[in-house]
C-alpha cells in the first residue's frame, strides 16, 4: 500500500524511505537499550512480572467475555 502512495506523490521517494528506515532504525536502538536497562532492573523478578501480566490479560479477556 505504501508503495503504490509513494508512486502517486510528487516528492522524492528516496528521501522519504531513507528518513523511515532512519526512523525504524533509531526506535530499534532505543528499544533494545531499553529492554537492556529493564532486564537488569528486573533480572531476578522478570517471571513473577511476565506471570503478573500474563494473568492481567487474562482477566482482561475474562472479563470483556462475560460483559
Amino acid at each position: 500500500a505504501v508503495g503504490v502512495s509513494f508512486a502517486g506523490l510528487t516528492f522524492n521517494v528516496f528521501m522519504a524511505v531513507g528518513i523511515i528506515g532512519m526512523t525504524t532504525f533509531v526506535l530499534s536502538l532505543v528499544a533494545i537499550y531499553l529492554g537492556e536497562t529493564c532486564g537488569k532492573f528486573l533480572a531476578d523478578k522478570a517471571t513473577l512480572v511476565g506471570g503478573i501480566i500474563l494473568i492481567a490479560i487474562g482477566l482482561k479477556i475474562f472479563i470483556e467475555g462475560i460483559i
